[in-house]
């Protein structure tokens, strides 16, 4: 939703009324002020005419100078018009404005601005500098008409700092991708750098800070993004530096940056956000500034979410026989297991095999979507010019029609004119298909997300990726983020990573990325199987990716960084830090009455987290002790975080019985930390006492580690041995990460005894580390030891991927009980419901006293499945299934015991 308001009035100033000097069509006499305050009076941008028809502006907070005087203007081949400018008038606005994003961070956005436009003539050309005074900020853009067609030949904006000043600024990268650290830096001692904007300024006293970028970029551009350069060292001045050619983009030659113009042009507005830190992270300003969406469009097909990207742990090409529809099916099964909404199938699958369209069948059958990548040759003629308009919609078009939710486009890598405008058509195109958009590679965002809702995040950050190339973040980047590039947009760090020896930060760190860091996707980076078993599940499967209220507690940019997030009733906590501290959390923000707080915090090493609960209100302060490089996060409900799947039956195999050279190694991905290794000849790893309550059937899901596809054999009771053939689990750029770092499952069937068994695994020359094995039971549903009541049947199974027959649940009094599911131990249990409907519908499951409802999508001609998580008693168990109304049919239940 959108409302603005807009009063118009055309003054003149008090200094300008003494000296008559603005009478239409005079020469602008020196020094006349033109002065525009936010609505709140604490932030203000004065524009001075100077010398020479020169025109300059300061900005101030609260009566301290945050831009001290700065030049103003830019040049065209046909006229100068930073010089030489006649004033002609000015009008005043006032710009009032509601409206939510899709990615929204801190609620719905409530924002008045005062506007001040002031027009100068100048050899038959218009210059219109167009300025809005916010009470978070200032900001001003230029509108040019009349210079016929010509070329923008460069920019003389400036940004004078005031003495004293520390800037963390981003050095702008030959790659042109904004992937880099943003270091403190002294403003007189910038050298002669290229910085990349974001950038933050932290005046003397450090009580007002100021974040310089742009915003409305890439909305109908015709003008490209621009750096900031600064002018050595004692010159505490960053001036705007239109980009050269992307194999030459330091040229500031005429030739090398100049930009086609057709008559009339406008830039992007030059965005200063002014505050605290918490003003800073939580600034509207650059959202403000954009165009608002038409007022009729249609955003309900928009789903923020979460998604598991398998890039990071294992670099699959299909056309190097990795069978990437098997990874990436085995990805949605957890993504769905963990409640999230998406999967990104990025390079290098087969886009001819028909393994996208499967994938997202696959995926809508269980209430999830698919993103796929591409990269921007995929919008590129042969002759090397971009995409029309036209030629992007139908690209866009045909993604829609294959049933993919969402396009990450790589490689974007450029600030020129010409790949903005493909910025824009794309994000347009997409729009129209109801695709969303992640581009990667790519310059900052700059608040067209609130004009393109389907730009659902980007990248332009140093993220997680980076293990695997040589320039890893670090603790102190995760602490600058949230006051330098997060402000200006969501961003797809890719966080939440283990699965690494060399990771320079604590596990604790990691976890806290995720309250830390905002994107309305949020990409978590490691192994699919390494969060199955891993303590931070748990949070990972609660945690939103927007919200409703959002403040920094405490913070120094490089240093630390604590949030409070909250989404509904819930709260969320979030902390990193590059130092060991102590942090302190005041809950003051809380509601009154108790809530439960479940912490998960740096424990006694790196490596681990220990996860405590304990009742919290508004009156208590948290005091954690936090490592060198460490974090954490929180969650603070009056309801307790599910613990979901916390009874399942998982093997750790350093438990385990081992013989001849077997070993133990240490395993930061591996759910107890740990993995046995050296197996294979006489070395085994054997598990003992493994009780089954009849004999028959059950599935073992082996958590296994191979940096290359290695066999390896099973034998239950001492029986035949089986042998299995699992793809490599995982690998990176030079074995960055390492596959003997990361986890993958592979399902075994085998025939389990009534009472104890024995699980030996072992093999020939090479085999594959062994991290875990879950042991699941399949019950179908056509058993005779079921009960079924009202309108059910036994029935054929007629779709793809039963394991036997159906049992046919048609209406409300349809009822269906498995009797007899055994629970080794009492608790929440992970439940797979295998089904197929028609039509989505939602069946209850009954426990004891115990109701879930779970929500059945339709799954077309196929077998779905939806996890569903019950407390069930150590012993003999009834899981009733109860339709609520619409026609299912019910194929098995899989329950982890």
């Amino acid at each position: 939703m959108v409302t603005s308001k807009r009063i118009t009035l055309v003054t003149l100033t008090a200094a300008a009324l003494a000296t008559g000097t603005l009478s239409s069509g005079s020469a602008a006499a020196e020094d006349v002020e033109h002065r525009v305050d936010s609505p709140d009076g604490s932030t203000s941008i004065l524009i001075t005419d100077g010398p020479g028809g020169s025109v300059s502006y300061t900005v101030e907070r609260d009566g301290a100078m945050v831009i001290e005087d700065s030049a103003m203007g830019l040049e065209t081949a046909a006229v100068d018009l930073s010089t030489g400018l006649t004033f002609i008038t000015e009008s005043r606005d006032r710009v009032d404005q509601e409206y939510t994003l899709v990615e929204e961070f801190n609620g719905a956005v409530s924002s008045s601005a005062n506007e001040l436009t002031l027009t100068y003539e100048r050899d038959g050309a218009q210059l219109d500098v167009v300025l809005q005074a916010h009470d978070d900020g200032v900001a001003f853009r230029y509108e040019v008409s009349g210079v016929g067609a010509t070329t923008i030949t460069g920019e003389d904006t400036e940004f004078a700092l005031p003495d004293g000043t520390n800037v963390w600024a981003s050095d702008y990268r030959e790659a042109r991708d904004y992937e880099d650290s943003y270091p403190r830096v002294r403003a007189d001692e910038m050298g002669e750098r290229h910085f990349a904007m974001p950038t933050l300024a932290g005046l003397a006293d450090e009580s007002t800070w100021a974040l310089i970028s742009e915003s409305a970029v890439a909305v109908d551009p015709t003008y490209p993004a621009v750096r900031l350069d600064a002018r050595g060292n004692g010159d505490r001045t960053l001036t705007t530096a239109l980009p050269g050619p992307d194999e030459d983009v330091f040229n500031t030659s005429v030739a090398a940056t100049e930009v086609p113009a057709d008559n009339d042009f406008r830039t992007p507005w030059r965005a200063i956000a002014v505050g605290s830190l918490d003003d800073i992270a939580n600034t509207s300003l650059f959202t403000d500034l954009a165009p608002a969406p038409a007022a009729d469009l249609n955003t309900d097909w928009i789903r923020p979410g979460k998604a598991l990207w398998s890039w990071w742990s294992n670099e699959e090409k299909e056309s190097e026989g990795d069978d990437m529809q098997q990874s990436q099916v085995e990805y949605l099964d957890e993504a769905e297991r963990l409640g999230m909404q998406y999967v990104t199938v990025d390079c290098c699958y087969d886009d001819t095999d028909g393994s996208v369209e499967y994938l997202a069948d696959y995926a809508r059958d269980r209430d999830m979507g698919i993103f796929i990548w591409m990269n921007k040759g995929d919008f590129q003629n042969d002759n090397g010019t971009y995409y029309s308009q036209a030629q992007v919609d139908d690209v866009m078009r045909g993604i829609a029609d294959r049933g993919v939710a969402g396009v990450k486009i790589d490689f974007m890598q450029s600030d020129r004119l010409e790949t903005i405008a493909l910025y824009d058509r794309i994000s347009k195109a997409g729009l129209e298909a109801e695709v969303l958009v992640n581009f990667h590679g790519s310059t900052k965002p700059a608040g067209e997300n609130r004009t393109y809702p389907n730009l659902i995040t980007s990248e332009a950050v140093l993220g997680s990726e980076q293990y695997k190339y040589g320039r890893p973040p670090t603790a102190t980047d995760s602490a600058t983020y949230p006051f330098t590039r997060n402000p200006v947009g969501g961003m797809d760090m890719t966080p939440v990573i283990f699965s690494n020896k060399e990771l320079l930060t604590t596990h604790g760190h990691q976890i806290g990325q995720s309250v830390v860091f905002a994107s309305a996707m949020q990409h978590f980076a490691d192994a699919a199987a390494a969060y199955e078993t891993w303590i931070g599940r748990h949070l990972l499967s609660a945690v939103p990716t927007v919200w409703d209220e959002s403040h920094v507690v405490e913070g120094y940019p490089g240093a630390h960084a604590t949030l409070a997030r909250r989404s509904g009733e819930d709260w969320f906590v979030g902390s990193v830090s590059s130092d060991a501290r102590t942090s302190t959390v005041p809950l003051d923000f809380l509601e009154e009455g108790t809530y439960t707080a479940t912490v998960f915090a740096d424990d006694d090493s790196d490596r681990q987290i220990a996860e405590t609960t304990r009742e919290v209100s508004a009156s208590t302060v948290l005091t954690m002790p936090v490592r060198e490089n460490g974090g954490y996060a929180v969650h603070i409900s009056r309801t307790p975080l599910p613990m979901n799947g916390a009874s399942d039956r998982v093997l750790e195999a350093e438990d385990a019985v081992l013989t001849g050279s077997a070993s133990l190694a240490d395993c930061p991905g591996c759910s107890g930390g740990a993995k046995i290794g050296n197996l294979g000849h006489d070395a085994a790893v054997e598990f003992q006492n493994i009780t089954a309550s009849q004999t028959g059937s059950h599935t073992l899901r082996v958590g296994y580690l191979s940096a290359d596809p290695r066999e390896f054999t099973i034998s239950v009771n001492g029986g035949p041995e089986q042998s299995v053939y699992p793809p490599r689990s995982g690998g990176g750029n030079a074995d960055n990460p390492s596959g003997w770092d990361i986890v993958r499952d592979v399902e075994v069937p085998v025939a389990l005894e009534d009472g104890a068994n024995s699980i030996r695994f072992g093999g020939g020359d090479y085999v594959p580390d062994i991290d875990r094995v879950i042991v699941a039971t399949t019950y179908e549903a056509e058993s005779p030891e079921n009960r079924r009541t009202g309108n059910t049947r036994i029935t054929p199974c007629e779709v793809e991927g039963c394991t036997g027959s159906q049992v046919s649940m048609s209406d409300g009094r349809s009822r269906l009980s498995f009797t007899g599911v055994e629970a080794t131990r009492a608790g929440s249990t992970t439940v797979q419901v295998r089904y197929s409907a028609e039509n989505a519908t939602e069946v209850e499951m009954l426990v004891d006293a115990e109701r879930v409802t779970v929500p059945l999508p339709s799954t077309g001609g196929t077998i779905g499945t939806q996890t569903v998580f019950l407390d069930l008693a150590e012993g003999a168990n009834t899981i009733t299934a109860v339709s609520q109304g619409g026609a299912v049919m019910v194929d098995a239940l899989t329950v982890r015991q």
